[in-house]
């Protein structure tokens, strides 16, 4: 049996000059007919598997930082933050496969399914039946908020100690020397006066 693919009219306009030569010289693309900025032509296929493909790589993306996000966060178990990953490589593979190689991505359809179920239903459930702690989660807001006021306290460095940029030909000075006993790389900062770091 001989797929038929079905043909669409699509009309495009562009900002400048449209790529007639290029339009015409695509695979799939036939009757192509320009009207200043407006191409009009006749495309053969299916346009919706291509834009849901380029979606589904997209929103594998966006799951990789979601991912990321619950595996690092103190709030969530960190299992769901591995199975949000797989659930993440997934979307990927059967995004890219069916815009490569649609016919693997076919093979490919119940299998991408279940690990989308197994890890978003276990983090709807989570968030549905355990939450998120409360305690930790006002705990961490209000650690980040006395760091966040205490002064010369930000980009890692210790209260007490600033940074300031040389002046024009001179190099990074510590006010300081750094201490034999504290590991670690050596900061380029001075002390502000009166604070102890």
């Amino acid at each position: 049996m001989i797929a038929k693919h079905p043909v669409q009219r699509v009309e495009v306009s562009f900002a400048g000059p449209p790529p007639v030569r290029q339009i015409e010289r695509a695979s799939g693309v036939s009757d192509v007919d320009t009207d200043g900025t407006i191409v009009r032509c006749l495309v053969t296929g299916d346009l919706a598997t291509t834009d849901y493909s380029i979606y589904t790589v997209f929103y594998g993306f966006d799951f990789i930082v979601v991912a990321y996000l619950v595996f690092n966060s103190m709030f969530l178990p960190r299992v769901i933050g591995v199975l949000l990953a797989i659930d993440a490589a997934t979307y990927l593979a059967s995004g890219f496969a069916t815009m490569i190689a649609p016919g693997v991505a076919a093979h490919l359809g119940a299998w991408v399914g279940l690990p989308t179920i197994i890890a978003e239903g276990s983090l709807c459930l989570w968030l549905l039946v355990a939450g998120v702690n409360v305690e930790r989660w006002k705990e961490q807001a209000s650690a980040a908020f006395r760091v966040a006021l205490r002064p010369g306290a930000g980009a890692g460095m210790k209260p007490g100690v600033r940074c300031r940029r040389p002046r024009r030909g001179r190099r990074w000075r510590r006010s300081r020397p750094a201490t034999p006993a504290a590991p670690g790389p050596r900061r380029r900062c001075r002390s502000i006066p009166g604070r102890r770091p």
